[in-house]
């Protein structure tokens, strides 16, 4: 990506993602597993591709910066106030995080890296992506299904003001980075880099995402049940994927026909508009919107998490389905319950707060029923 559009854009991109996938979700106790995470990666990749002492400089930005976006998640979604004071003091710590990383480094060999310019990317950055999910969706709200559906609804309206608080939001990226390119490289480049991205893919991007958000409106559906919403969500959320990508990229295929003669004019070299730039832009982009309109992506989280500590098998809808065949749980539309009252009653008492009571980890720490209640008597077999 061209300057201007690359750490402070994945810093964004990121932002965007947890303010869109984790809505009602405390992400502060996962903050210094996010920070350690990411810097590691940020550093592996970077002494692969490039240098070591550039890949420690970047490290400590993106770290610091989404180590302190999982804690301060709430401010973020809350008054206005509380999200600028977030965002000052992201970009601050990043600053200083890099600040740190170049004392330590030896004197002459650490990058060109500014404590302004990094302030200046991640503030900017985390405002667009800020910005962008207060538009598109309502950030402290709770995470719920998609309801896109084809079937023609009174209250769905007309499409226009989804179609361009959407193009808004995807312009927004491209302006963030045209402002930073040009308070870095120059005039003419943060010209051509919002050009390209800001004035052309926004609205290419913004077309779907809001086509699609339209269509995302709750309405008088069918119940149905948790296999066919879990499909439902998770076809959406590739759609989203997939449609914003390939429109970002047939549009940058297509610049040289719209704007290609003001961006000669403009002179500047330091980059050339390519189809894996609409591909990329597109990609970051189109896994945003599927986290904004769907429960797909923080589905594919939690399961994740729960599996790795062995505490959920990894086809969990295959496993509720096998469940409720064996008639231990009981299915209500999108809901399941447990059948056997005892079952019901055990699990209330040892998952209910303030208990202080061990949470049952094998199949044998479950108690046995008595004859004739009709629950189901647990064997010895472990896990």
């Amino acid at each position: 990506m061209p300057p201007g559009l690359t750490r402070g854009f994945a810093i964004g991109t990121v932002t965007s993602f947890v303010l869109g996938a984790c809505r009602g979700v405390n992400t502060r106790p996962a903050a210094p597993v996010a920070a350690v995470a990411s810097a590691v990666s940020v550093l592996v990749v970077g002494t692969w591709l490039l240098d070591v002492r550039q890949a420690i400089v970047d490290a400590s930005e993106i770290g610091a910066a989404i180590g302190l976006v999982f804690f301060l998640k709430s401010q973020l979604c809350g008054r206005w106030p509380a999200c600028v004071g977030a965002v000052l003091l992201t970009g601050s710590a990043s600053a200083f995080a890099v600040y740190t990383a170049k004392a330590v480094l030896p004197p002459g060999s650490a990058p060109g890296r500014t404590p302004a310019g990094v302030l200046l990317a991640v503030v900017t950055g985390i405002a667009v992506a800020t910005l962008a999910a207060r538009l598109l969706t309502r950030p402290g709200g709770p995470l719920r299904p998609s309801t896109a559906s084809l079937h023609p609804r009174e209250s769905l309206g007309l499409p226009l003001r989804p179609v361009l608080t959407a193009t808004c939001a995807a312009s927004a990226a491209g302006l963030g980075g045209a402002f930073v390119g040009a308070a870095t490289q120059g005039l003419q480049h943060g010209l051509h880099v919002g050009i390209v991205f800001a004035l052309v893919l926004g609205p290419a991007i913004g077309l779907p995402t809001g086509l699609i958000a339209w269509l995302n409106q709750p309405g008088r559906l069918p119940s149905a049940s948790a296999l066919r919403t879990y499909q439902h969500d998770r076809a959406l959320a590739w759609l989203c994927f997939a449609g914003v990508t390939t429109t970002a990229t047939a549009t940058q295929i297509a610049l040289d026909g719209l704007v290609q003669s003001l961006i000669d004019r403009l002179g500047d070299s330091s980059f050339t508009a390519q189809p894996v730039h609409g591909l990329l832009f597109g990609m970051t982009i189109g896994i945003v919107v599927a986290a904004y309109n769907t429960a797909w992506p923080n589905y594919v989280l939690c399961i994740t998490w729960f599996a790795v500590r062995r505490l959920l098998p990894w086809r969990f809808m295959r496993f509720l389905g096998l469940l409720h065949a064996c008639e231990i749980l009981r299915q209500e539309g999108p809901l399941y319950s447990f059948r056997a009252v005892e079952l019901q009653n055990y699990l209330a008492a040892t998952y209910a707060p303030a208990r202080g009571r061990r949470i049952p980890r094998r199949r044998d720490d479950l108690p046995e029923s008595r004859p004739g209640t009709g629950a189901p008597t647990c064997g010895r077999t472990s896990r």
